[in-house]
């Protein structure tokens, strides 16, 4: 355990199996009955036995206390789950005075200079300069019920969606008998999604999809102990055609990976799952399905609403976040902003060589 002091903040950075149960019943009442399963100590935890490298930042400001779970690689942090993390943020108890935490301070007191975020949630005015673009969060809305929301996608003429899911249901049913959708834990299923998404990635050109890393992560997490996660399996008849992966924290689920046989894509049974598994989720009590962020046709389509989440990169010393915004503004110019990161550290490299 390492500890720090700023601005009247006492600062430590522990490993996840260090936090006590009363650390814990603050992260859970922090964080709120609703919240991301991302936003949970459940998630940290789970990652923590998968990852020796994974740590908590615990601030205690004015008898309040403040949570940013960590992944230290060196003095560089990253959500923890890195890619896998759709949402990160402070989570803080509701008197904490947000305004006057730094994230250079949190950052120093667990031994880190930089941190790089993809969905940072809500950030106050002491992460708006770290934060580089902002981009939709989607979620559906089931607190009414599925048929509300079903109705709800009613007056979408441009979608048209009630009439076209009717359609690609009756079409494959026609062909294949039936239509069903179920919850599962047969790791099969889980083996099959994940050789889909790989294909998937190799279609749309990536080389690596990063599903070997996400596997351990998903055996931990179905049916796991500390985090509950849900896989649902769209059969045509008797043959597997889609799958989707959801983490679950109290009424809420987050689809997390999503793909489908491509021999059947003009069936969609992309759109068949989801449609399918919402009913299924409102029928369980789920309030909401959180679909993480990304320009998605798919997504907007099908979407009840959506928050922003920003990206962006902190760092301790003033002059490389200078450098790495500057190159990152004038990446975003060009349409090169993957690269900005590559050019900011060559140039750090030069003036502190």
């Amino acid at each position: 355990m390492s500890s720090s002091q700023h601005t009247r903040a006492r600062i430590e950075c522990v490993a996840p199996a260090s936090l006590d149960r009363d650390l814990l019943a603050k992260w859970r009442a922090a964080a709120g009955g609703s919240a991301s399963p991302f936003l949970l100590p459940e998630w940290t935890q789970c990652c923590g036995e998968l990852d020796s490298r994974v740590r908590v930042g615990i601030v205690e400001l004015e008898r309040q206390t403040a949570f940013l779970p960590l992944e230290l690689h060196g003095r560089s942090a990253m959500p923890v789950g890195d890619r896998y993390n759709d949402l990160q943020g402070f989570i803080a108890s509701p008197g904490f005075p947000l305004e006057r935490l730094t994230i250079e301070s949190v950052l120093r007191g667990c031994g880190a200079s930089t941190f790089r975020f993809r969905h940072w949630l809500q950030p106050t005015s002491g992460m708006q300069p770290h934060c580089w673009s902002a981009h939709p969060f989607y979620y559906i809305d089931l607190s009414e019920g599925f048929e509300a929301y079903s109705e709800s996608r009613r007056g979408n003429k441009r979608h048209k969606l009630r009439r076209e899911i009717g359609r690609l249901e009756r079409r494959a049913a026609d062909e294949f008998g039936s239509v069903d959708i179920q919850w599962v834990t047969d790791p099969e299923v889980m083996s099959q999604l994940l050789t889909w998404k790989e294909s998937q990635a190799k279609a749309q050109g990536w080389e690596q999809s990063g599903m070997e890393k996400a596997r351990p992560l998903l055996d931990a997490t179905l049916g796991g102990e500390l985090m509950s996660g849900q896989l649902a399996a769209l059969r045509f008849g008797d043959r597997l055609v889609a799958a989707e992966y959801y983490l679950r924290s109290g009424d809420l689920l987050h689809a997390w990976i999503r793909a489908y046989d491509a021999e059947f894509a003009k069936y969609g049974p992309g759109h068949l799952l989801f449609w399918k598994s919402a009913e299924e989720a409102a029928a369980q009590g789920i309030q909401r399905i959180d679909w993480g962020s990304g320009e998605d046709a798919f997504k907007s389509k099908f979407a009840s609403g959506t928050f922003d989440v920003s990206a962006g990169w902190a760092d301790t010393s003033r002059l490389r976040a200078a450098l790495r915004r500057r190159a990152a503004d004038w990446a975003g110019k060009f349409g090169l902003r993957h690269y900005a990161g590559r050019w900011a550290a060559r140039l750090r490299a030069v003036i502190t060589s």
